[in-house]
C-alpha cells in the first residue's frame, strides 16, 4: 500500500467521526509534507478498493466497517446495529 494511503487510513482510524478531504490533509501535514492532489488520489484509490466511503450529505470520508456495507457502485448503506 502506498504511504499516502496508509497516512490517510490512519487519520480516519483516529477520528471518531468522518473527515473532509481538507481535514485529512491538515492531519497528514502534521507528519509529512503532502500536496492536496495526493490526498484526493489516495481518497479515490481507497474508495475504489472499498476501504473507505464518502457521505453525500456532508462530504466526509469514513472507514468501511461492520455498520454499513460498501458495494461495487460506490454506495454505502447504513445498517442499524440492533439488527444483528
Amino acid at each position: 500500500m502506498v504511504e499516502s494511503n496508509k497516512l490517510l487510513l490512519n487519520s480516519l482510524k483516529k477520528s471518531p467521526k468522518g473527515l473532509t478531504a481538507y481535514q485529512i490533509l491538515n492531519i497528514v501535514l502534521e507528519s509529512k509534507s503532502i500536496q492536496p492532489m495526493t490526498i484526493y488520489r489516495a481518497l479515490k484509490d481507497l474508495t475504489n478498493n472499498g476501504l473507505i466511503y464518502k457521505t453525500n450529505k456532508n462530504k466526509t470520508f469514513h472507514l468501511c466497517n461492520t455498520t454499513h456495507v460498501c458495494n461495487d457502485y460506490g454506495v454505502a448503506e447504513e445498517l442499524k446495529t440492533d439488527l444483528f
